[in-house]
C-alpha cells in the first residue's frame, strides 16, 4: 500500500486580480514542500489577501453618509 502524499488534482479558476491568483498560486507549492512548511504558506497567503481586501477598502473610500 502506497501511503505517500498525493495532489489532491483540485482545479484552481482564476479570478482575474492578479494580486489574488498569485497568492492563491502560491498554494500550489504546498504539494512540493514539507508538511511542516504548510503552515508558513497558508500564514503568507492569509496575509496577502487581508492586504488586498484593505487596499480595496482604502480604495473606495469612506461609505457615503446613511440616508435619513
Amino acid at each position: 500500500m502506497d501511503d505517500a502524499p498525493r495532489p489532491l488534482g483540485v482545479e484552481r479558476v482564476g479570478t482575474g486580480d492578479g494580486r489574488v491568483d498569485g497568492l492563491l498560486g502560491r498554494l500550489a507549492d504546498l504539494d512540493e514542500l514539507p508538511v511542516a512548511e504548510h503552515q508558513g504558506v497558508y500564514e503568507e497567503t492569509h496575509e496577502g489577501l487581508r492586504a488586498v481586501l484593505a487596499a480595496l477598502d482604502v480604495a473606495q473610500g469612506p461609505p457615503p453618509p446613511a440616508a435619513r
